[in-house]
C-alpha cells in the first residue's frame, strides 16, 4: 500500500508537515490484497494496477472509529464514490468486505488493513444498467434518446423498470410488442417520470414526493421497513454507478396523463365534465397504442360560466353538455403533439377539429389563441401539456354566421376570434337537441 499511496503522490498528503492539523482514515489493502487482484484480473504488475486505482476512494477525512460507524453511504477523497458500509451478522463490512483487524492508531488519524483492494465504480447508470441485466431499459434509454444523459457527469436516482416490467408495459400499453413501447411518441416522457436528479440510496429516501425529471412528482412511503415508490416495492436497490444509483422496480410506472391533470384541479371540473360528456377522456389519458401527445387549452369553470350566462338559450351545464357538437367544440381546444408556449410559433396552428385550426400571436404581452391570452402556460402532464385560457373557443361552424365576426341574423354576435361574445353562437349547436344528463 505504501508503494502505491507514493505512486499515486498521495504519501504526503497524510504527513504532518502538509495535514493542516486534518485527521484521515485510511483502508488499506495487504500485500496479499494487491497480488491476488494482479493475478485474478490478469494485471502485468503493481505498476499497472496503480495506474487504474484512484486510492483517494480508501481515504476518508477524519477519524472514523468502528464505533462510529454507520450503514449506508461514507464520503470519501474521490471525486464522486462513496464506501458502503454495512452490520451484518458476521461484523461490520465496507464494500462487503470485513473489517477483520482491530484499526492502527496514528496521531493523524487510522488505518484499517483490508483483505481487499476496494474499486470504485466507474462505469455510468447507462452502463451499469445493461450489466445488471436491465437490456429493455437500456434499449427504451436509447430509443427516446435518453442515454447520453445517464452515462453523463450529473448524479441521477434511476428507478429502472426490470426486462419482465416492460414485458408486461407491451399488453398494458396496446402495444403489438416490445418494439411498439419502444417507439410510443411519449416514451421519454415515461422514462424521465422514473428519473431524479442527485444520488439517493435506498437509506437515504424518505416518506414524502420527490420530483421526477419529468416534471410530476413520485410518492415514497414506507411499509413495515420497505420502501415503496409510487406503492410499488423496489426488489433490487442501491446498484451502484459513477453517475449515481439504480433501484429496479417490477413495474413501468405512468406520470399522469393530460386526463389526470385536468382531473386533480378544481378550475378544471367544467372541461372535465364536458370530455365525459363527450367521451373524449379516454383520449387524453395513457393506454393508447402509440402513445400519442396532446397539448390543450384548457378552458377554466369561469370560461363555462360566463359562456352559458351570455346565452339566453342554454339553461345550465346539462343543457351545455348535451350540444351534439360538442366534441367537436372541445377538439377545437386539444393540437396533436407536446407545444410548449415557447414552440408556439404566429399562425394558424392545427387541431383534432376535423376543419377548423386555432389562430396564435405572440403580442409583447404574451401569447394569445384566437385573439385570447393564455393565462397559464406549460401545466405539465406525461402524455403532453396544457395551457390555461379564460374562454371556451368556438370553430366557425358554431360561430352563429360565417365566421367573420359579424351580425349572426338573431341580434348575437361573436368576435373575429371565433370564441363567443354574446353565446347565440352556442345555440346554433344546440339546435334540435335534447337535454340529457351527464
Amino acid at each position: 500500500m505504501a508503494t502505491a499511496l507514493a505512486a499515486a503522490n498521495l504519501t504526503e498528503m497524510f504527513e504532518w508537515a502538509n495535514t493542516g492539523g486534518s485527521m484521515f482514515t485510511l483502508f488499506a489493502p495487504t500485500d496479499l490484497a494487491f497480488e491476488t487482484l494482479i493475478e485474478n484480473d490478469n494485471i502485468p504488475d503493481l505498476e499497472a494496477l496503480v495506474a487504474m486505482v484512484n486510492f483517494e476512494y480508501h481515504v476518508v477525512q477524519g477519524k472514523v472509529m468502528v464505533e462510529d460507524l454507520e450503514p449506508g453511504e461514507l464520503d470519501t477523497m474521490h471525486p464522486t464514490a462513496t464506501l458502503t458500509v454495512a452490520f451484518p451478522e458476521s461484523g461490520v463490512t465496507v464494500n462487503g468486505q470485513a473489517l477483520g483487524y482491530a484499526p492502527i492508531m496514528a496521531g493523524n488519524g487510522l488505518i484499517y488493513r483490508m483483505d481487499a483492494v476496494l474499486m470504485p465504480v466507474t462505469m455510468t447508470i447507462g452502463d451499469v444498467a445493461a450489466e445488471a441485466g436491465l437490456t429493455h431499459f437500456v434499449s427504451a434509454l436509447e430509443a427516446a434518446g435518453m442515454i447520453d444523459v445517464l452515462n453523463g457527469t450529473d448524479q441521477y436516482t434511476v428507478f429502472a423498470p426490470s426486462n419482465g416490467a416492460f414485458d408486461a408495459a407491451v399488453t398494458a400499453f396496446g402495444e403489438d410488442d416490445l418494439a411498439g413501447v419502444l417507439a410510443r411518441a411519449d416514451l421519454a416522457e415515461i422514462l424521465k417520470y422514473h428519473v431524479v436528479s442527485g444520488r439517493m440510496m435506498a437509506d437515504d429516501l424518505v416518506v414524502g414526493d420527490v420530483m421526477s425529471e419529468q416534471g410530476a412528482s413520485i410518492e415514497v412511503k414506507m411499509d413495515a421497513g420497505e420502501v415503496l415508490v409510487n406503492n410499488r416495492e423496489i426488489f433490487d436497490a442501491d446498484t451502484k454507478a459513477a453517475n449515481g444509483v439504480i433501484h429496479t422496480l417490477g413495474e413501468v410506472m405512468l406520470p399522469p396523463s393530460v386526463s389526470d391533470v385536468l382531473g386533480d384541479s378544481d378550475r378544471f371540473t367544467s372541461l372535465v365534465t364536458a370530455l365525459m360528456a363527450a367521451n373524449l377522456t379516454e383520449m387524453l389519458g395513457w393506454g393508447k397504442k402509440g402513445g400519442a401527445m396532446y397539448t390543450v387549452f384548457a378552458p377554466t369553470n369561469a370560461a363555462f360560466d360566463t359562456l352559458i350566462d351570455a346565452d339566453d338559450e342554454i339553461a345550465d351545464m346539462e343543457a351545455l353538455f348535451a350540444m351534439p357538437g360538442l366534441a367537436e367544440i372541445l377538439k377545437y381546444h386539444v393540437v396533436p403533439g407536446k407545444v410548449m408556449v415557447t414552440d408556439l410559433m404566429v399562425g394558424e396552428v392545427s387541431t383534432m377539429h376535423p376543419t377548423a385550426n386555432l389562430t396564435v400571436a405572440l403580442p409583447e404581452s404574451g401569447a394569445t389563441v384566437n385573439g385570447k391570452a393564455v393565462a397559464k402556460a406549460d401545466i405539465m402532464a406525461g402524455n403532453g401539456v396544457i395551457h390555461e385560457i379564460d374562454t371556451v373557443l368556438m370553430p366557425a361552424e358554431y360561430d352563429g354566421g360565417d365566421g367573420d365576426g359579424g351580425d349572426d341574423g338573431d341580434g348575437g354576435e361573436t368576435d373575429a376570434s371565433g370564441t363567443a361574445s354574446h353565446g347565440v353562437v352556442v345555440a346554433v349547436a344546440l339546435a334540435g337537441a335534447a337535454v340529457r344528463r351527464v
